[in-house]
């Protein structure tokens, strides 16, 4: 069984303005469209290095242990692929320089 009451997220190529807005403590992200995440930090923030730019790594808790696990159906079955749905609520955030 996989446990996904803890997701990752890494985005790449993202504009200041919306790293700024995403470090509103309480802000919420309609997510209801669906959103690939992952199980695996490692997928997640080696995505979010494949570009230049701003980057951010999203860590999700996920109690409820709701998605879609997408493994079976994707290409890359080791990036443990779960597709979430709803609305995520930005509780903290932190800053850490990346090396590349």
């Amino acid at each position: 069984d996989e446990d996904s009451s803890l997701l990752w997220r890494g985005l790449n190529t993202m504009r200041k303005r919306h790293i700024l807005a995403l470090s509103n403590i309480g802000l919420k992200w309609d997510l209801s469209r669906g959103v690939s995440t992952s199980t695996n930090k490692s997928t997640s923030k080696n995505f979010s290095l494949t570009d230049s730019g701003y980057r951010i790594l999203f860590k999700i808790k996920n109690p409820s242990g709701g998605g879609f696990f997408a493994r079976g159906f994707s290409h890359y079955t080791t990036e443990q692929e779960v597709i979430l749905s709803g609305i995520l609520e930005v509780k903290s955030w932190n800053l850490v320089e990346t090396k590349e």
